[in-house]
């Protein structure tokens, strides 16, 4: 009966899902205008008209002394010279960096011309750090489901509807709503085997809403996951990823000058967009209890560096940064062993440290090893090592101490301490004894 008789383990799921998008774009335009007083385009720069002038007092003595203009020339009027010997031009007229960071304006005269420059530049970047930890509880071979977001109003226009019935009515348009579900959802099957493994069906999904130009205006964008996969005690398993680069580039301007090795840029606009979407999924069983399975669903989001640019593109950054440990003894270079081995283990990471080992050898071998369960950045102990005298433990005693993070990055150090174990003297006095036949006093 106790061996049928046996609780249905239960599994807690915890997960980690992480999205990270980035969108970086750059635009550089320059527009010309290049014409003279008698002979121009009027689009981008308005001259003045001169039928408009009227007589203006300058010197303010009461008696007009020149003429100035009211008002430009229409944007849509070209003057044209027909005397000749005359040129105008216009680069780039029409193009415009909407909502530009940098409007720069550059104008000088070549002669009788002027020649007057338009530079508009923008560079911006847009990251978006999403990140969601769901957390559920089911039972073996029972499926678990969690689903955070939001549930998006849909309206639909049926304009064939008739209304009074009939094929006589009139038809008036009749609008339904339906809901369409967004956010995080993750579907989790665990089944466990005799072996202390878990095979678990896994169904990870993100889907949220974004502006396009179609007819309802939006689309649902939606990233998912679905697999099987099999996890040991203490294993790691990849159960997904996904990496999505966009890169546009448009480039417009004046033929030939615009395909200019570097100096190009200088005759056209151009625009570069890139949009990039990291997206990682890891599965780790921490562990399987009597009774109770514990399993852990992490995400792993692909470091993205804000400084970087489109040129510059990130990946997952490995952890190259080596931890720091410190060992420092409290009680001088030399201490007596009555009071012990005493000394100071310090150690920091970064990210988390994995271990702290420490290896005795000379007077004293051995080793005593620490290891962190969870993110622990810091460490620092205080140890003392007492023996008893005649356990054979001294002399002159060598510590190294090894700090070893999560990606296996190591740093040591290393301490050395003269163990002094020198038993005191005992002196033993024996006097004969004065009583014959009795035996000698020993006195200490």
């Amino acid at each position: 009966m106790k061996g049928l008789d046996q609780r249905t383990p239960q599994v807690s799921i915890q997960a980690k899902i992480i999205f990270v998008d980035r969108t970086d774009i750059e635009q550089l335009g320059v527009k010309y205008d290049f014409g003279s007083t008698t002979q121009f385009f009027n689009k981008l720069i308005q001259r003045p008209d001169p039928r408009t002038a009227e007589p203006v007092d300058t010197d303010l003595d009461g008696v007009p002394d020149a003429l100035v203009p009211k008002e430009n020339f229409p944007a849509n009027e070209n003057i044209v010279s027909l005397g000749g010997n005359s040129l105008s031009a216009l680069g780039n007229a029409a193009q415009e960096v909407v909502n530009p960071a940098l409007d720069l304006i550059f104008s000088t005269a070549i002669g009788n011309f002027d020649l007057t420059a338009f530079v508009q530049a923008l560079q911006s970047v847009e990251l978006a750090d999403i990140q969601a930890e769901p957390t559920i509880t089911t039972l073996d071979n029972r499926q678990a489901e969690i689903l955070v977001g939001d549930r998006v109003p849909i309206r639909v226009i049926d304009v064939s509807a008739v209304a009074g019935g009939g094929t006589g009515g009139t038809v008036v348009p009749r609008a339904t709503v339906t809901f369409q579900q967004t956010g995080i959802n993750l579907r989790v099957t665990p089944h466990v085997t005799g072996t202390r493994q878990i095979l678990m069906e896994v169904h990870a999904e993100r889907s949220n809403v974004r502006p396009a130009s179609v007819d309802i205006g939006f689309t649902f964008q939606t990233q998912q996951a679905d697999n099987q996969i099999l996890v040991g005690d203490g294993e790691t398993a990849v159960i997904g990823g996904l990496t999505v680069t966009e890169v546009t580039v448009s480039k417009t301007g004046i033929p030939f000058l615009v395909d200019l090795p570097i100096l190009g840029k200088l005759f056209g606009f151009t625009n570069q967009q890139e949009n990039r979407r990291d997206r990682a999924r890891l599965m780790r069983l921490v562990g399987i209890r009597r009774g109770t399975a514990l399993l852990c669903v992490s995400a792993l989001a692909l470091a993205v560096w804000a400084c970087e640019t489109a040129r510059h593109i990130g990946g997952i950054q490995a952890d190259t940064q080596k931890p720091a440990i410190a060992l420092s003894n409290t009680a001088g270079d030399t201490q007596d062993i009555a009071g012990g081995l005493r000394f100071n283990v310090s150690a920091v990471d970064n990210l988390a440290l994995k271990s702290v080992d420490l290896t005795f050898s000379g007077g004293l071998i051995g080793t005593l090893d620490t290891t962190f369960v969870g993110q622990v950045k810091t460490y620092a102990v205080g140890r003392q090592l007492t023996f008893s005298s005649s356990s054979g433990a001294g002399g002159n005693i060598t510590i190294i101490g090894r700090a070893t993070d999560g990606a296996g990055n190591f740093a040591e150090d290393t301490i050395s301490i003269f163990l002094s174990n020198v038993q005191a003297l005992q002196v033993f006095l024996i006097s004969p004894s004065r009583i014959p036949g009795r035996a000698a006093e020993r006195r200490q």
